[in-house]
């Protein structure tokens, strides 16, 4: 492996590690021939003397030495499947006789044999004991700055240099709402906003309650050429995200004009004119964010999606998915239903909405956060969706051209369930999102240099 094209967050969310690391205990990732530390966050870097997390990568440093190598390199010598314990000398700056947790490390799915998770609490030092405080440590290290937030955006830890201004609560929350349906924890992503651009990593590192590590840097221009989007406080919200290169060759005038004309609807919108028409649907996927109380009743929804499907058909405020989905005979299996039934985060369903005024169907693809009141009471859901405008099907029955008032004959629609494409690996199909993915220092990975 190439370390210097790891980036620290690749490591921080993988099994075994993120829990130690919430926990504000030492983590590092060790050769089990030679003991030298490959990976280190925060706390064990402070405990091998360095100055930060990207210091490791600049020497060759070894966790134990003398009897505490011996005593090691023995436990590591015997295949790790699970958690074991062993006890060692440490050689940091203050040694002593450590209770050591020895996990297999697991990197993007597969096993490294040469390579394992070693887990201690160190002696407190000074004021960094373990704890939030401690998963934060070695962070804070030129631009770079680093949080731990909750569900909701709110920031529960900070380093000193954290620039709570920058990237409001709500598009914190909505990046952990991305982040928490992405199968590998994580988003890497270039926010615009009114301050300048941001890189950011967001990485999951907890479930109930749901905690996530939140990185953040400078960037002096934004990745993408597609033209720049502001994300508004409280309005625009971030919807979901590709986990698409930057480098995709993209036609910057059809991106110029696509974005131009995006921009024209959303301000006739705001004027309360009538911005929607059937005839001049999108051909991009268009990305949208929804909420759910309790009950699974919808209670905002993002005014992108009456782009797409138009503004009577995603008139869902008030109503529960139950009850839209028996009016617009979709979810046919239950799928989406049964998952807001579960109160876990979930992605990956789908189904047909239909598109007013027309006999057509558009696939959306919806995933979901569960939220939690002060009193860890459930209470609904945040989630965003992918209108695939270029999937668009043929309705048989016609549903988009009949009463809204009226539910669809659901015997009848029975096929057109059957339909839907299966949600591709990339749900974007290629689009580029409209923030873009990348890495954040420290431990930058030189890949990810403009």
């Amino acid at each position: 492996m190439n370390w210097a094209d790891i980036a620290y967050l690749d490591v921080a969310v993988t099994d075994h590690v993120r829990d130690h690391l919430l926990a504000g205990e030492a983590v590092v990732i060790v050769d089990r021939g030679t003991l030298s530390v490959r990976w280190a966050n925060g706390v064990a870097a402070q405990w091998l003397g360095l100055p930060h997390v990207g210091a490791v990568l600049d020497g060759d440093f070894a966790l134990v030495d003398g009897a505490g190598a011996r005593q090691l390199t023995s436990a590591l010598r015997r295949p790790i499947d699970s958690k074991r314990v062993a006890a060692a000398r440490t050689s940091g700056t203050i040694p002593a006789l450590i209770q050591m947790a020895l996990y297999p490390f697991m990197f993007r799915g597969t096993q490294n044999l040469d390579l394992a998770v070693v887990a201690f609490a160190p002696p407190r030092m000074a004021a960094d004991g373990p704890g939030l405080a401690g998963s934060l440590l070695g962070l804070d290290e030129d631009d770079a700055s680093a949080a731990i937030i909750d569900d909701t955006g709110a920031i529960v830890e900070a380093t000193t240099r954290f620039p709570q201004d920058r990237i409001d609560v709500a598009q914190r929350r909505d990046l952990c709402i991305v982040c928490a349906a992405e199968d590998d924890r994580m988003v890497k992503r270039i926010v615009e906003t009114s301050h300048g651009h941001y890189a950011v990593g967001v990485g999951h590192l907890s479930v109930a309650p749901d905690r996530f590590l939140f990185l953040l840097m400078p960037s002096a221009s934004p990745v993408s050429t597609r033209p720049p989007v502001t994300i508004a406080p409280e309005t625009e919200k971030a919807a979901a995200l590709s986990a698409k290169s930057p480098d995709t060759p993209r036609a910057n005038v059809a991106a110029n004009a696509e974005g131009q004309k995006r921009q024209e609807k959303q301000s006739v919108q705001e004027d309360g004119a009538d911005y929607w028409s059937p005839d001049e649907l999108e051909t991009a996927p268009i990305r949208f964010v929804w909420k759910t109380d309790r009950d699974g009743v919808f209670v905002d929804m993002s005014a992108e999606f009456a782009m797409a499907v138009g503004p009577a058909s995603a008139d869902v405020i008030g109503k529960s998915f139950d009850d839209v989905s028996a009016a617009y005979a979709m979810d046919r299996d239950g799928d989406v239903s049964a998952a807001l039934r579960q109160r876990n985060t979930w992605s990956g369903k789908s189904v047909l909405w239909p598109v007013q005024d027309t006999d057509l169907r558009v696939p959306i693809d919806l995933a979901a956060l569960p939220y939690y009141d002060r009193e860890r009471n459930f209470g609904g859901y945040r989630g965003f969706g992918i209108a695939r405008m270029a999937d668009l099907v043929v309705d048989d029955q016609d549903v988009g051209g009949t009463s809204w008032s009226e539910p669809a004959d659901e015997d009848a629609a029975t096929d057109i369930e059957t339909k839907a494409v299966d949600a591709p690996t990339d749900p974007f199909d290629g689009e580029p999102p409209v923030i873009q993915s990348a890495s954040i220092a420290p431990m930058r990975r030189a890949s990810d240099t403009p």
